[in-house]
């Protein structure tokens, strides 16, 4: 069964065993493998005081670590690598990473590849190495990669 997230504000740089999945248009979820009243507490606590006050998306308990394990972020002692999957429209993943406990994400390459995804699904064309919301992108053929390379 697929999960739905949306793209923005969908995680979080300080939230540990964490992972999202990120479907453009969808409605915002993060998934944790902590149980309700962990994350209860940790909504109540102030940023500053290392919880997550003021976060209004709503958390997925992944308390039986099946998502986890569906989307292979379980490591062998159960405990959720920090993963982000970026879902098409169809169903596709067309992007993941995950990252062991100690690595932090990025949000900015986050957001850099849910535009990239909806550029490619709104354009048809493809977005190059570190392409950005409104530059350029190519099409997909020979043409479009030599046209695009002797201008860039």
């Amino acid at each position: 069964m697929p999960i739905y997230f949306r793209p923005y504000s969908v995680f979080s740089p300080h939230t540990p065993q964490s992972f999202a999945i990120l479907v453009p248009g969808s409605e915002p979820s993060a998934i944790f493998s902590l149980c309700f009243l962990r994350n209860f507490a940790w909504l109540s606590t102030p940023k500053n005081q290392g919880g997550i006050q003021g976060v209004e998306y709503p958390l997925v308990a992944d308390l039986k670590r099946t998502i986890a394990q569906d989307y292979d972020v379980l490591s062998a002692d159960g405990v959720a690598y920090r993963g982000l999957f970026l879902i098409d429209r169809d169903g596709v993943v067309r992007h993941q990473v995950v990252n062991d406990l100690p690595l932090g994400r990025s949000v900015e390459e986050a957001i850099r590849m849910v535009d990239a995804l909806q550029h490619f699904e709104k354009h048809g064309e493809v977005c190059p190495a570190n392409w950005t919301k409104g530059k350029e992108a190519m099409a997909a053929t020979q043409e479009g990669v030599s046209g695009y390379l002797s201008k860039n």
